[in-house]
């Protein structure tokens, strides 16, 4: 028996499995995160006849609440995948929006999906604040003037 084709093989061996182990590693993780109710309960909801108190004990809490404005539940659920380093990937998201009267009774109910969203650019301007600027020495030696400036 010769050493080196078993040496060869060996490293072969090695080498392949480290190549399977790589891309395995890099395979996505899909994670879940949020309530998603059940459709059929949903459908159950009509509107005008459900009250904020039976949408929370078939639904639970929602995720979400406005914060002014109508009162308004949200309910979202979203499916994102990460892979290795890169920016994790949403690959499903549902939003269900119930909106109540002053009353507390449903008024509306819509469901909204990840094809519905809208991207948004944020602004990228700084918004000036005007008074004193603190220099770097004023920064150091800030705290000491206030105990040594007694009027």
């Amino acid at each position: 028996m010769n050493l080196t084709n078993i040496n060869g093989s060996i490293k072969s061996s090695i080498l392949f499995i480290g190549i399977l182990l790589s891309i395995v590693a890099c395979s996505g993780t899909l994670k879940t995160r949020g309530n998603t109710p059940d459709p059929g309960i949903i459908s159950e909801l009509k509107v005008g006849q459900v009250a904020k108190k039976e949408v929370e004990e078939l639904l639970g809490s929602p995720s979400s609440m406005a914060s002014f404005g109508e009162e308004t539940w949200f309910y979202i659920n979203e499916q994102t995948e990460d892979l290795a380093w890169f920016k994790p990937e949403v690959k499903n998201r549902q939003v269900l929006v119930l909106k109540f009267d002053s009353s507390g009774i449903l008024s509306k109910k819509e469901q909204i999906s990840l094809v519905d969203g809208e991207s948004v650019t944020p602004v990228g301007r700084v918004t000036p604040t005007y008074g004193h600027e603190f220099g770097f020495f004023d920064q150091l030696f800030g705290n000491f003037r206030r105990f040594t400036n007694k009027k």
